[in-house]
């Protein structure tokens, strides 16, 4: 989930993501791979994190920096 966190711009909103750099992504929430018995996700409209029992939502691959 700290990869997929690590994109969120706090001085975009709407979505909260540089739209330079990840042009067309939605504000509405990507699916994280972090193992848990919920299902986390962040929201590109505020830049927040939850959890969820499950749902529709869009996914975006990322990877630790090396």
């Amino acid at each position: 989930i700290k990869e997929l966190q690590s994109l969120v711009e706090k001085a975009c909103s709407r979505p909260s993501i540089n739209q330079t750099i990840f042009p067309n992504t939605s504000s509405d929430n990507y699916w994280s791979s972090s193992y848990n018995r919920s299902y986390w996700s962040v929201s590109f409209a505020a830049g927040l994190i939850s959890s969820s029992g499950g749902g529709y939502n869009y996914v975006r691959l990322v990877r630790v920096g090396q």
